[in-house]
């Protein structure tokens, strides 16, 4: 799954990790998956998550829904 934005990004080597962040990778990392981003000012932000789509399920026991 990719999401894509348009936006103005940000300089990641200047910005510090937030909860957002920390924790999307760690619920990816729970279903055996991996989340990486990448973000640069006027190229807006990408978030690539890959894993089994079968998975998700296993994801939704953690955040109870």
């Amino acid at each position: 799954m990719i999401l894509r934005d348009d936006g103005i990004g940000f300089d990641e080597s200047s910005t510090a990790l937030g909860n957002g962040i920390r924790n999307m990778e760690s619920r990816a990392k729970k279903i055996d998956g991996i989340m990486n981003w990448k973000s640069s000012q006027s190229n807006g932000t990408v978030i690539r998550f890959i894993g089994k789509i079968s998975r998700f399920n296993k994801l939704k026991s953690f955040l109870n829904i």
